[in-house]
């Protein structure tokens, strides 16, 4: 057969977050969560119980794990105040942010626009008080104060003093940290909060960028994916090992062997399905899948470590899924049995690129 494939296009030189059990696969981790949307999540506590991230797709892969950072004593914009005191201010303050002077508890952070409605020289109940950002710590009961030089006075005695009325919000989640950055992503996980309220809150995962040097812990590299029919169904498994043309050494989850566990031979006239009559020593179907520039599918019967040789094949939605492609007809760009180069890359004109992670 020639050389055989470089263990690169394995995964075989990366290092596993949770080794020695995700030794040597492609995909990607999971370097930190974003936060997006109206930030009005309420009623969750610190810590790993409350948020969750679906499983990888590449098998051995391990799942990310993460722990919530939650803020208590938010000033909300639904709570209300009282006991509302300014001496001889007149003018309506403009749309900047205004920070609070002092507080009788031990909330910090928060910000205010404050306005005056009606011609009143004094705020005395006629006051408009917008929360800008709620801050932490705060306590209903507390008494704020905003220094009236900053609404047009002159002297503390022009400070404007309120007390917070209402419910403040307590377990507004304001980060994820990520304790298990996991391992074998082809798509980012799902990130799923429970317990509490999420709102309109939306967290999203964001992969880890590859860096460092190759084989190091911090470095990951694109592998080929590959499915067999094993064990009844067809499955997502890990190349280890090209052993002829047509035949590889695999392993699918729960199987951890640096040579492989079982051994896979190319199936290319359609998805494996467990009835292409493959003896023993021949293996389970192992389909590898390619695409063109128009999303036209195939499957592969012959890789080497530049060209390749396809099989156009329409893939059904089901498998598709599975492979993560769009369902489509057979592709049409390139000719079954010819060889052409392939890429990890974008396909071209003259590229089929080979699916991987």
């Amino acid at each position: 057969m020639g050389r055989p494939l470089n263990k690169k296009y394995m995964g075989n030189r990366n290092i596993g977050t949770n080794r020695p059990t995700d030794d040597g696969i492609g995909g990607s981790e999971v370097g930190s969560v974003t936060l997006g949307g109206t930030n009005n999540s309420s009623g969750f506590t610190a810590g790993s119980s409350q948020i969750s991230f679906s499983a990888p797709q590449i098998a051995n892969g391990t799942t990310t794990t993460g722990a919530l950072v939650v803020t208590s004593g938010i000033i909300s914009s639904s709570t209300t105040y009282t006991s509302i005191t300014g001496a001889a201010i007149t003018g309506t303050q403009g749309g900047t942010a205004l920070a609070v002077k002092s507080t009788s508890g031990s909330g910090t952070g928060a910000t205010f626009t404050i306005s005056k409605t009606g011609v009143s020289t004094s705020y005395n109940g006629a006051t408009t008080i917008t929360v800008v950002n709620g801050g932490s710590g705060y306590a209903v009961g507390d008494t704020i104060t905003i220094s009236g030089t900053l609404l047009g006075g002159t002297s503390p005695a022009n400070d404007l003093v309120f007390t917070l009325a209402t419910s403040v919000v307590n377990g507004r989640i304001t980060g994820v940290t990520i304790t298990n950055p996991g391992s074998g992503y082809r798509t980012v996980p799902t990130v799923t909060v429970t317990t509490g309220t999420q709102g309109t809150l939306t967290l999203t995962a964001v992969f880890s960028a590859d860096t460092g040097n190759v084989g190091s812990a911090t470095y990951q590299e694109n592998a080929i994916l590959a499915w067999a029919y094993t064990g009844g169904n067809l499955v997502e498994v890990d190349l280890q090992k090209q052993i002829s043309t047509k035949r590889y050494k695999f392993n699918k989850t729960g199987e951890v062997n640096r040579l492989g566990t079982e051994i896979g031979r190319v199936r290319y006239d359609a998805v494996a399905d467990g009835t292409a009559g493959f003896t023993a020593a021949e293996g389970k179907e192992l389909n590898i899948v390619a695409v063109d520039a128009s999303g036209g599918t195939y499957l592969v019967r012959k890789l080497y470590n530049r060209t390749c040789t396809v099989q156009p094949v329409s893939i059904g939605s089901t498998p598709a899924a599975l492979f993560g492609v769009s369902a489509s007809s057979a592709g049409s760009v390139y000719t079954a049995g010819k060889q052409y180069k392939w890429t990890f890359g974008t396909p071209t004109a003259d590229t089929v690129q080979i699916l991987n992670a």
